[in-house]
């Protein structure tokens, strides 16, 4: 049982690789793409972030629905497909069509993230729900990794936008074979469970310790003003990307031992990520090798928690919710800030880091 647990885990770990190489990689060069065909900054920043909020806002959504009857493998398939319109974002030099196919995706993208994780907490079951959430996170961040660096040599070496979002697209192809051969072999019946009283502490905790967690914005923006060059913060973002990955896996295992050791792990390393305001090449370092752990942190932890607490659909959802209102709301808050004073930055994320602890101990789940 735990074998087949683990192949099946790893099937869709690595859908979600090839999905996560498609769509981090579109997302690395949208931007320059759009101003390409004429954007300016506003219209960037609308196109971009309304994409966002979409994808944010409908996951509670689509978690409500699975919680009503829908079945989750129909809606992880619709959304793995949708992931496609990324290969055609290139054809089209209309910003209209562009933002559509944009917004597609993003819509896919909300639609089979519950889905995909009440089926990753069904098959972690057998094996512990930290060790499978941790395992499948790895898979997520690897592809978040290679995407974008894909898609920068492709541009680099000279290849139009074009071309590089439809090779963008072959991986993501990929992934609706493999998804279609993993629903194959995943034959159970997803059975409804009553959540356990505490999972909404759960929820908004995680959401206010993703705002606390440095913005790379922010980070980027100082790496910069530290004398970096901009293929050199990309260098660091890579570098961050991997540790995430590393972090996952990590944090499955930490968390499978203690869970009180896991949160306060998560609380250390995302107040240590904040080393990278610090002003020095070797607190840069250190802050974005920390922020990439608490970011694969962040990812296995939550959903753990919230599988622990047999949480459903709508619970998954309002977990993406969180992490998303809270993404936006910490970057807003640390850009504002960072303006007036970078060390007051080192405040705000703390406390919003110690905000959510205290709705992640109140859960009750660590006290067990």
């Amino acid at each position: 049982m735990q074998s087949k647990a683990l192949k099946l885990i790893g099937l869709f770990g690595l859908v979600s690789l090839l999905a996560d190489f498609t769509y981090e990689g579109a997302r690395a060069i949208l931007a320059p793409y759009l101003q390409s065909i004429g954007a300016g900054a506003f219209l960037i920043g609308f196109i971009t972030g309304f994409g966002e909020a979409v994808s944010y806002l409908s996951r509670y959504s689509f978690g409500l629905m699975i919680e009503r009857g829908v079945n989750p493998k129909r809606l992880l398939s619709l959304g793995y497909f949708l992931n496609i319109s990324v290969g055609v974002l290139g054809i089209f030099q209309n910003l209209t069509l562009v933002s559509v196919l944009f917004w597609t995706e993003r819509l896919g993208k909300a639609m089979r993230s519950p889905a995909r994780d009440i089926i990753i907490k069904d098959l972690s079951s057998s094996i512990g729900y930290a060790r499978g959430f941790g395992i499948y996170g790895f898979f997520d961040q690897v592809g978040a990794l290679l995407g974008p660096i894909f898609a920068s040599i492709m541009l680099y070496l000279g290849l139009s936008y074009g071309n590089t979002f439809l090779l963008l697209s072959i991986p993501g192809l990929f992934a609706t074979f493999v998804l279609l051969y993993a629903l194959k072999s995943y034959d159970r019946e997803i059975l409804k469970e009553s959540s356990q009283k505490g999972v909404f502490f759960s929820v908004w905790g995680f959401g206010a310790l993703q705002a606390g967690i440095l913005s790379f914005g922010v980070l980027g923006l100082d790496l910069l003003k530290s004398g970096f060059s901009s293929s050199e913060v990309a260098i660091f973002y890579a570098l961050g990307m991997a540790f995430a990955g590393i972090g996952s896996l990590a944090f499955g295992e930490i968390l499978s031992r203690s869970l009180a050791l896991g949160v306060f792990a998560l609380m250390v390393f995302s107040a240590f990520g904040l080393m990278g305001l610090l002003g020095s090449a070797y607190f840069d370092a250190l802050g974005v090798i920390f922020w990439g752990l608490s970011l694969g942190g962040l990812e296995s932890s939550s959903r753990t928690f919230i599988a622990i607490q047999k949480g459903g659909g709508k619970h998954f959802g309002a977990l993406e919710l969180s992490l998303g209102l809270g993404a936006l709301m910490g970057g807003i808050i640390q850009g504002g800030v960072y303006e007036l004073s970078p060390k007051a930055v080192l405040v705000i994320s703390i406390v919003f880091i110690l905000v959510g602890a205290f709705g992640i101990f109140k859960s009750g789940l660590t006290s067990k």
